[in-house]
C-alpha cells in the first residue's frame, strides 16, 4: 500500500502500552447484538458457542501487541497489506496486562517508567480504566506522577478515550468514572476518541470537550493477524461478526503523527508537537463540541502546514 511518506522518527523509539481490545457488532441468530464487548465477553461468548453445539473452534490469543504497531509504523510502499503512519520507527513493545485485560496500577508505572528510561519519547496507552479504584489510592497518584514527570522529560503520552460502559460511550467530562489516564488533567496527554470510515464517532467511544483532544481511525480497522495476514474481523463464524474496533486502535494513529512530525522537527518539544497535532485537525460534525480540537487526525495537513 502506498504511503506518500517513508520515514519515521529518525532512531525514534514509540512505545506501546496496551491492554485488550474492544470489539463491537456480533450479530448471531439469538444473540443480541453487543457494542463493546471486550477480549474476555467474546472468548465467554465462544465458550457458550462450543458448549451448546458442541463445535470447537481454533483459538487465536486475541489482544493488541499485534494490531497497534502496525498503525504506528509498518513499512510502506512494499505493494503488501496496509502501511503505518510513521514507517520505520522503532515500537517499544510493553504488555502489563493479560490477554484478559487483568493488570494492576502499579504495572502500567513500572512499564511507563521503563519505556521513558529507555529513550522512548512517545508512548502510545492502549489501556484504561473506567475512573479510578478507590482500593489503589496510593498506586493512583503515583500514576499521575509518572506520567507527569514523563511529561517534564519531554515525553508525549497519547492515551485511550476509554470505550465506554459496558460499551456505550459517554462524557469523560460529566461522567462520575471518566476514561482514566486519558482523562487526566496534564499538557503531555493527548486523549483519542474513535471514528468511522465515515466520519461518525464510534458508539462504544467515550468524548469530552476539555478532556478529549481529537479522534482518529477506530471502527473496524484493517491490521495484521497471524499467518501473515491482514483483517478488520477478530470472528466470523456461524453467522456471527466481531470487527476489530476501539479506541485502543485509535490511539496508535496518532501516536504515530507525533512520531512523524517529529522526524521532521526534531527540534520541536512535545507541546509543540502536541498543538500542530491538534491545530491541523479537519473538523467534523460528529465531533462538534465533543472533543477539544472537533476534528480528526489530518497528518498531510501537519506536515504540508506545521
Amino acid at each position: 500500500m502506498k504511503n506518500g511518506t517513508n520515514s519515521g522518527m529518525d532512531n525514534g523509539i514509540v512505545a506501546e502500552i496496551d491492554q485488550e481490545i474492544v470489539t463491537r457488532n456480533i450479530r448471531s441468530s439469538g444473540v443480541k447484538s453487543v457494542g463493546g464487548a471486550s477480549i474476555r465477553e467474546i472468548k465467554r461468548l465462544v465458550d457458550n458457542i462450543e458448549r451448546d453445539t458442541g463445535k470447537k473452534f481454533v483459538r487465536m490469543e486475541m489482544g493488541i501487541p499485534g494490531l497497534c504497531p502496525p498503525a504506528i509504523a509498518i513499512d510502506a510502499d512494499n505493494g503488501k497489506g496496509i502501511s503505518g503512519v510513521a514507517p520505520g520507527v522503532k515500537i517499544m513493545p510493553l504488555r502489563f496486562l493479560s490477554e484478559k485485560g487483568q493488570g494492576t496500577t502499579a504495572d502500567a508505572i513500572k512499564a511507563i517508567e521503563y519505556a521513558v528510561s529507555n529513550g522512548a519519547r512517545v508512548l502510545s496507552n492502549s489501556w484504561g480504566s473506567e475512573g479510578e479504584d478507590p482500593n489503589e489510592g496510593r498506586d493512583n497518584q503515583a500514576l499521575r506522577e509518572i506520567i507527569k514527570s514523563a511529561g517534564d522529560r519531554g515525553v508525549l503520552f497519547i492515551a485511550a478515550a476509554g470505550n465506554g460502559h459496558q460499551g456505550v460511550g459517554y462524557d469523560n467530562d460529566r461522567d462520575s468514572k471518566p476514561g482514566y489516564p486519558a482523562s487526566y488533567d496534564m499538557e503531555n496527554i493527548i486523549s483519542v476518541a474513535a471514528i468511522d470510515v465515515n466520519d461518525n464517532l464510534g458508539s462504544f467511544s467515550n468524548w469530552g470537550r476539555t478532556s478529549v483532544d481529537i479522534a482518529a481511525p477506530g471502527v473496524k480497522v484493517f491490521s495484521t493477524v497471524p499467518n501473515n495476514g491482514y483483517q478488520d474481523t477478530i470472528l466470523d463464524l456461524l453467522g456471527m461478526t466481531v470487527y476489530w474496533d476501539g479506541t485502543s486502535m485509535a490511539a496508535p494513529h496518532v501516536a504515530g503523527a507525533a512520531a512523524l512530525y517529529w522526524s521532521k522537527h526534531p527540534e520541536m518539544n512535545y507541546r509543540s508537537v502536541k498543538n500542530a497535532i491538534l491545530s491541523s485537525a479537519k473538523k467534523i460534525p460528529s465531533l462538534a463540541g465533543k472533543t477539544v480540537s472537533e476534528g480528526k487526525l489530518n497528518v498531510e495537513n501537519i506536515l504540508k502546514n506545521f
